[in-house]
C-alpha cells in the first residue's frame, strides 16, 4: 500500500464546529495525535503528541473558548515576560482557521502505517494576556479593518475603487503570498565553493531542469501540497547549486537550491500554511534521501534563501454591470497611476518605518543579515519601485520593496513585494509590522491626493529625509551613495535593534505592537544574538589557528605575504602580556552585555577575517612546494 493512500485526512476545518471536527477525527483512525502549535516572539513554535483521546475529550473546552494545554517559560522564549519565577503560559486554540495533518512518512515499527498528527494552531497566554507572535498578527489585521473601513466609506477613490463601483464587503483582508526558497543536499556532500561561484554567475542552475532525486521529491512534495488544498503554482531550481551527478557505484549526488510557490491566502492562513509547507519540505526531501537547510545564509559567497512576502489589501466590489469581484485597494484608478493613493501611502510607511521599526522583525539574526548584502538580489537599502511606465509591474530585483501589477483588467492583484525576509524569519511579525507601518502612514497622509503622495515618493534625498523610490540597480552604485540616498544599512544584530527603543518605533500603533512586547522582542533577540556570537568566535578562532605556513616555501614574496597573514592571525586570536585579542575581547563584551562595544568588535573582526581570508588564499595561489 503506497503512503498516499493511508492519508485518509489532509485538514480538519473548525469553522464548521465541534460537532463536524469530532465526527471527522473518529471516521480516520490514522490520525492518532495531536500537536498545539504556539509561536514565541522570535519565532519558534512548539510541537506536542497528545493522543487524540485526549484531545476528543477536551473537545468542548476548545469550542467554548477555554485554554487546553499548559507550557512554561522554558518551552518558549517570552524574556521579561515568562521567566522562570513565573513561567506558566497557557495556550488557547485558534478555530478561525485550518488544522492540518502532518503524517509521519516513517512508517510506525508496531503498525506498519504511517500515524498522522493533527496540527492545531494556539494562540500563547501569560497572565491573561496574549504575548505570542500569533497575537500581534490577529492585532495589525483587526486593526486594519478599523482605520481602513470608515475611510474607506467616505473616499473610496483613495483606495482605487473606481467611479460607479461600490463597496459590497464588511472586511478588508489583508492577502499574503509566500515564494520560499531551500537548498537541498545529499548528506555529507561538502559544497565546492569556487565552483558553485562560477556556475551561480553563468547562471546554469535558475530554472533549469530538475533531474533526479531532487526532481522526484519536488513532485512528490507538489502531489501532495495539492492534496492539502494548498494550491502549488510553480517550483523551480533557484540561482545557486550545482549539476547533480552519480558516483562510481551509481548513487545520485546533489546540491541544489530549489523555489516553492503556492497560492495566497488571508494574512493569518497564509503564515500557518509557511510553516507547514517547511515541514512537509524537510520531510518529504528526507523521505528521498536529502537534506534541507532553510537558513538565509548557508555557504558564503553563494546565493541565499530567501522568502519574499507579497502583501496586499482586498475588498469585494460591484461594478456598474453588477458584478461582483475582489479588488485591491492598492489598485489605481487613472492609467496614469502606478497605484492608488493608499497604495502610495503603503510604499511611504514601509520605506519612512522600515529601518527602525520592521527591519528588526525581518532580520535579527546574524544569518538573516549575511544575506542582505550587495549582489545576490537580496536587498541592501529601503527603496521601492514601481516600474517606469504604469502599465508594467517593477522588475527591478535590487530594492526592498517592487509593486506588483498583473495589468487593468485584473484589479486584485496588485500588491507589493517585500524581498528581505528569509524561511526563519518571523512572518507574524512581518506582516503585522508590515501592517502596522501602513497604518501609521495612513494616518498621516489620509487627506493627501494620489499626485501629492507620488510626488513625495519621487523626491530626492535631503536633509530631513531619504530617498524613497528607485527604478536603477542600487548594487550599482558605490556605498558610500547608497548610504547617502538610502540610509546606512547596519552591520550587526545589535545595530538592527537599537532603534526599537527610541519614541519613533514605539509610536508606531503601539495597540498592535505594546512596549512590553518591543521590550520583549528586543531582549530576547539580543540573548540570542550573544549566544550566536560566542559559538561564531570559537568558529572563527577555530579557522584562524588552522591557517599554517607552507613546508618548504624559501621565497620573499611568499615569506613577507605570511608576515601579514600571521600579523592578522595574532591580532584577531592570539593572547599575550601585551594585548588582548579581538576575538576575546568580543567574548568578553557579549559575555557582560556590552553591546555596543561588542559591536564595534564584530564589524572590525569581520573585516579583519575577511582580509585574512583574501590573503591567505592569494598565498596559497602562490605557492609552488
Amino acid at each position: 500500500m503506497s503512503i498516499l493512500s493511508q492519508m485518509s485526512l489532509f485538514c480538519v476545518d473548525p469553522t464548521k464546529g465541534e460537532a463536524s471536527v469530532r465526527r471527522t477525527l473518529l471516521t480516520n483512525p490514522a490520525v492518532r495525535f495531536v500537536s498545539f502549535v504556539g509561536v514565541d516572539v522570535i519565532g519558534n513554535s512548539t510541537d506536542t503528541l497528545v493522543p487524540i483521546e485526549v484531545f476528543l475529550s477536551d473537545l468542548h473546552d476548545v469550542f467554548d473558548g477555554k485554554s487546553t494545554l499548559q507550557t512554561d517559560g522554558s518551552s518558549v522564549v517570552l524574556t521579561g515576560l515568562a521567566d522562570l519565577d513565573d513561567a506558566q503560559v497557557d495556550m488557547h486554540v485558534d478555530t478561525t482557521v485550518k488544522w492540518y495533518v502532518q503524517y509521519n512518512l516513517n512508517k510506525s515499527k508496531l503498525t506498519d502505517e504511517i500515524v498522522g498528527t493533527l496540527r492545531v494552531p494556539c494562540y500563547l497566554i501569560h497572565n491573561g494576556v496574549f504575548v505570542g507572535s500569533r497575537s500581534r498578527l490577529r492585532d495589525s489585521v483587526a486593526a486594519a479593518n478599523q482605520q481602513i473601513l470608515p475611510l474607506l466609506a467616505q473616499n473610496p477613490e483613495y483606495f482605487g475603487v473606481p467611479a460607479g463601483s461600490t463597496v459590497v464587503s464588511d472586511s478588508v483582508t489583508v492577502t499574503v503570498g509566500t515564494e520560499l526558497e531551500v537548498w537541498v543536499a545529499t548528506p555529507d556532500l561538502k559544497a565546492n565553493i569556487p565552483d558553485m561561484d562560477i556556475t551561480q554567475k553563468l547562471q546554469k542552475n535558475y530554472w533549469a531542469r530538475l533531474r533526479g532525486p531532487v526532481r522526484n521529491a519536488m513532485e512528490d512534495l507538489l502531489q501532495l501540497m495539492t492534496r492539502y488544498g494548498l494550491s502549488p503554482e510553480m517550483a523551480h531550481k533557484e540561482v545557486g547549486g550545482a549539476a547533480p551527478h552519480l558516483t562510481v557505484s551509481g548513487a545520485a549526488q546533489c546540491f541544489e537550491q530549489v523555489e516553492i510557490d503556492w497560492l495566497f491566502a488571508d494574512a493569518m492562513q497564509a503564515v500557518d500554511n509557511e510553516l507547514f509547507v517547511s515541514a512537509l519540505v524537510e520531510d518529504i526531501f528526507a523521505m528521498h534521501g536529502l537534506i534541507t537547510n532553510f537558513h538565509a545564509k548557508p555557504l558564503t559567497g553563494l546565493a541565499g534563501n530567501g522568502e519574499h512576502h507579497h502583501v496586499g489589501f482586498a475588498v469585494k466590489v460591484r461594478d456598474p454591470d453588477g458584478l461582483v469581484h475582489w479588488s485591491s485597494i492598492m489598485h489605481p484608478t487613472s492609467d496614469k497611476h502606478f497605484l492608488s493613493a493608499f497604495g502610495y501611502a503603503t510604499a511611504i510607511g514601509i520605506i519612512e518605518h522600515y529601518n527602525h521599526f520592521i527591519a528588526p522583525f525581518v532580520a535579527s539574526t546574524t544569518d538573516a543579515l549575511r544575506r542582505l548584502k550587495p549582489g545576490f538580489e537580496a536587498p541592501v537599502s529601503a527603496a521601492v519601485s514601481f516600474g517606469s511606465d504604469p502599465a508594467v509591474a517593477s522588475r527591478n530585483r535590487t530594492v526592498l520593496l517592487g509593486r506588483i501589477f498583473a495589468g487593468p483588467d485584473h484589479p486584485a492583484q496588485t500588491r507589493f513585494e517585500l524581498r528581505s525576509p528569509c524561511p526563519l524569519s518571523n512572518s507574524f511579525l512581518v506582516v503585522a509590522s508590515f501592517i502596522a507601518a501602513t497604518l501609521d502612514s495612513l494616518q498621516t497622509h489620509k487627506h493627501m491626493s494620489a499626485e501629492e503622495l507620488l510626488a513625495i515618493l519621487n523626491e530626492p534625498a535631503g536633509e530631513t529625509h531619504k530617498q524613497y523610490r528607485c527604478e536603477t540597480s542600487i548594487f550599482d552604485m558605490s556605498e558610500a551613495d547608497r548610504d547617502l540616498r538610502f540610509g546606512r544599512a547596519p552591520g550587526t544584530v545589535w545595530e538592527v535593534l537599537a532603534p526599537l527603543d527610541t519614541m519613533e518605533s514605539r509610536k508606531i500603533c503601539p495597540d498592535i505592537f505594546p512596549e512590553w512586547f518591543i521590550d520583549c522582542f528586543k531582549k530576547s533577540s539580543l540573548a540570542i544574538w550573544r549566544l550566536e556570537t560566542i559559538r561564531d568566535i570559537r568558529e572563527i578562532r577555530g579557522k584562524v589557528r588552522k591557517l599554517r605556513q607552507a613546508d618548504g616555501v624559501d621565497n620573499d614574496t611568499d615569506n613577507a605575504q605570511w608576515m601579514m597573514i600571521d600579523d592578522l592571525r595574532k591580532e584577531l586570536a592570539a593572547e599575550s602580556n601585551e594585548s588582548t585579542s579581538l576575538l576575546t575581547r568580543l567574548h568578553n563584551a557579549v559575555k557582560n552585555e556590552e553591546d555596543s562595544d561588542g559591536h564595534e568588535l564584530l564589524i572590525a573582526i569581520s573585516d579583519k577575517y575577511s582580509a585574512l581570508k583574501g590573503l591567505h588564499q592569494v598565498y596559497m595561489d602562490n605557492v609552488f612546494v
